[in-house]
Protein backbone atom coordinates (compact mmCIF):
# COMPACT_ATOMS: atom_id res chain seq x y z
CA UNK A 1 0.00 0.00 0.00
CA UNK A 2 1.45 3.37 -0.94
CA UNK A 3 1.94 5.96 1.79
CA UNK A 4 -1.03 8.32 1.63
CA UNK A 5 -1.00 11.76 3.26
CA UNK A 6 -3.78 14.30 3.81
CA UNK A 7 -3.69 16.77 0.95
CA UNK A 8 -2.40 14.23 -1.57
CA UNK A 9 -4.25 14.21 -4.89
CA UNK A 10 -5.46 11.18 -6.84
CA UNK A 11 -7.12 10.34 -10.15
CA UNK A 12 -9.87 7.71 -10.25
CA UNK A 13 -10.65 5.93 -13.55
CA UNK A 14 -14.31 5.95 -14.53
CA UNK A 15 -16.05 2.93 -16.03
CA UNK A 16 -17.54 5.11 -18.79
CA UNK A 17 -14.10 6.47 -19.68
CA UNK A 18 -12.05 9.33 -18.36
CA UNK A 19 -11.04 10.19 -14.81
CA UNK A 20 -12.38 11.87 -11.72
CA UNK A 21 -10.05 13.75 -9.36
CA UNK A 22 -9.83 14.22 -5.63
CA UNK A 23 -7.57 14.56 -2.62
CA UNK A 24 -7.25 12.94 0.79
CA UNK A 25 -8.51 14.72 3.88
CA UNK A 26 -7.69 12.21 6.63
CA UNK A 27 -6.05 8.84 7.27
CA UNK A 28 -7.62 6.80 10.09
CA UNK A 29 -5.44 4.10 11.65
CA UNK A 30 -3.64 3.59 8.33
CA UNK A 31 -6.53 1.68 6.72
CA UNK A 32 -9.46 4.06 6.18
CA UNK A 33 -8.76 7.00 3.91
CA UNK A 34 -11.17 9.92 3.67
CA UNK A 35 -11.20 12.01 0.53
CA UNK A 36 -12.98 14.82 -1.26
CA UNK A 37 -13.84 14.44 -4.96
CA UNK A 38 -14.02 17.37 -7.36
CA UNK A 39 -16.97 17.96 -9.68
CA UNK A 40 -14.67 17.52 -12.65
CA UNK A 41 -13.87 14.83 -15.23
CA UNK A 42 -10.98 14.65 -17.66
CA UNK A 43 -9.58 12.37 -20.35
CA UNK A 44 -6.21 11.83 -18.67
CA UNK A 45 -5.01 10.64 -15.28
CA UNK A 46 -2.80 13.74 -15.22
CA UNK A 47 -3.98 16.21 -12.62
CA UNK A 48 -5.37 19.36 -14.30
CA UNK A 49 -3.31 22.44 -13.41
CA UNK A 50 -6.45 24.34 -12.33
CA UNK A 51 -8.04 21.47 -10.38
CA UNK A 52 -8.35 23.56 -7.20
CA UNK A 53 -10.71 25.92 -9.05
CA UNK A 54 -13.24 23.08 -9.37
CA UNK A 55 -16.07 22.75 -6.83
CA UNK A 56 -16.32 19.68 -4.62
CA UNK A 57 -18.92 17.04 -5.45
CA UNK A 58 -18.30 14.44 -2.72
CA UNK A 59 -16.84 15.15 0.71
CA UNK A 60 -15.44 12.79 3.34
CA UNK A 61 -15.82 9.75 1.07
CA UNK A 62 -14.16 6.78 2.78
CA UNK A 63 -12.07 4.23 0.89
CA UNK A 64 -9.83 1.39 2.04
CA UNK A 65 -6.89 1.96 -0.31
CA UNK A 66 -7.33 -1.24 -2.33
CA UNK A 67 -8.11 1.08 -5.25
CA UNK A 68 -4.35 1.72 -5.56
CA UNK A 69 -3.21 -1.91 -5.24
CA UNK A 70 -5.54 -3.83 -7.56
CA UNK A 71 -3.98 -6.74 -9.43
CA UNK A 72 -4.21 -6.43 -13.25
CA UNK A 73 -7.22 -8.76 -13.55
CA UNK A 74 -9.00 -6.92 -10.71
CA UNK A 75 -8.17 -3.53 -12.21
CA UNK A 76 -9.66 -4.64 -15.52
CA UNK A 77 -12.84 -5.89 -13.81
CA UNK A 78 -13.22 -2.85 -11.54
CA UNK A 79 -12.44 -0.15 -14.06
CA UNK A 80 -8.74 0.44 -13.41
CA UNK A 81 -6.24 1.25 -10.72
CA UNK A 82 -6.41 4.69 -9.12
CA UNK A 83 -3.39 6.98 -9.59
CA UNK A 84 -1.78 8.57 -6.54
CA UNK A 85 -0.04 11.85 -7.37
CA UNK A 86 3.21 12.53 -5.52
CA UNK A 87 3.03 16.35 -5.54
CA UNK A 88 1.78 18.91 -4.82
CA UNK A 89 -0.22 18.61 -1.60
CA UNK A 90 -3.45 20.54 -1.13
CA UNK A 91 -3.09 23.09 1.65
CA UNK A 92 -5.47 22.78 4.60
CA UNK A 93 -7.02 19.43 3.64
CA UNK A 94 -9.22 18.30 6.56
CA UNK A 95 -12.37 16.35 7.29
CA UNK A 96 -15.62 18.23 6.92
CA UNK A 97 -17.33 16.08 9.57
CA UNK A 98 -14.88 14.40 11.96
CA UNK A 99 -17.55 12.61 14.03
CA UNK A 100 -18.37 9.02 13.05
CA UNK A 101 -20.29 6.14 14.57
CA UNK A 102 -18.43 2.96 15.53
CA UNK A 103 -20.86 0.44 17.00
CA UNK A 104 -22.80 2.60 19.48
CA UNK A 105 -20.00 5.10 20.15
CA UNK A 106 -19.18 8.48 18.65
CA UNK A 107 -15.57 8.57 17.49
CA UNK A 108 -13.97 11.98 16.87
CA UNK A 109 -11.47 11.39 14.05
CA UNK A 110 -9.82 14.74 14.78
CA UNK A 111 -9.04 13.36 18.25
CA UNK A 112 -10.33 16.58 19.82
CA UNK A 113 -12.62 14.59 22.13
CA UNK A 114 -12.59 11.05 23.55
CA UNK A 115 -14.97 8.37 22.30
CA UNK A 116 -18.38 8.53 23.97
CA UNK A 117 -21.78 6.84 23.77
CA UNK A 118 -23.88 8.06 20.84
CA UNK A 119 -27.29 9.62 21.27
CA UNK A 120 -30.19 8.14 19.26
CA UNK A 121 -30.11 11.23 17.01
CA UNK A 122 -26.37 10.77 16.36
CA UNK A 123 -26.88 7.10 15.53
CA UNK A 124 -29.33 8.20 12.82
CA UNK A 125 -27.43 11.20 11.47
CA UNK A 126 -23.69 10.53 11.64
CA UNK A 127 -21.83 8.40 9.13
CA UNK A 128 -20.52 4.99 10.12
CA UNK A 129 -16.77 4.46 10.53
CA UNK A 130 -15.99 2.09 7.70
CA UNK A 131 -15.55 1.98 3.95
CA UNK A 132 -16.87 0.17 0.89
CA UNK A 133 -14.55 -1.87 -1.33
CA UNK A 134 -13.83 -1.56 -5.05
CA UNK A 135 -15.67 -1.54 -7.35
CA UNK A 136 -18.28 0.22 -5.17
CA UNK A 137 -15.90 3.14 -4.60
CA UNK A 138 -15.38 3.51 -8.37
CA UNK A 139 -19.13 3.40 -8.90
CA UNK A 140 -19.84 6.01 -6.21
CA UNK A 141 -17.67 8.53 -8.06
CA UNK A 142 -19.09 7.54 -11.47
CA UNK A 143 -22.69 7.92 -10.28
CA UNK A 144 -22.01 11.32 -8.72
CA UNK A 145 -20.00 12.78 -11.62
CA UNK A 146 -22.36 11.60 -14.33
CA UNK A 147 -25.45 12.54 -12.28
CA UNK A 148 -26.85 9.04 -12.65
CA UNK A 149 -30.05 8.32 -10.78
CA UNK A 150 -29.01 4.85 -9.62
CA UNK A 151 -27.58 3.22 -6.53
CA UNK A 152 -23.85 2.46 -7.05
CA UNK A 153 -24.65 -1.18 -6.23
CA UNK A 154 -27.00 -1.35 -9.25
CA UNK A 155 -23.93 -1.81 -11.47
CA UNK A 156 -23.55 -5.41 -10.28
CA UNK A 157 -25.34 -8.66 -11.05
CA UNK A 158 -27.76 -9.73 -8.31
CA UNK A 159 -25.39 -12.40 -6.94
CA UNK A 160 -22.32 -10.09 -6.75
CA UNK A 161 -21.10 -9.49 -3.16
CA UNK A 162 -21.67 -5.80 -2.40
CA UNK A 163 -20.02 -3.38 0.02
Amino acid sequence: MPKIKPGQYFSAPLLGGGYGYGYFTHVYDGFIFFCDVFDRMGDSADLPADIDDSPLLLTDMAIGGEEFTLKPEEAEEFGGKWVLHKAPLREGAALHQPLRIMGTKVVDLSEAAPDRPATPAELDSLGKLGHPFPPTTHNMIEVALRRLDVDPNDFYPKDFPKD
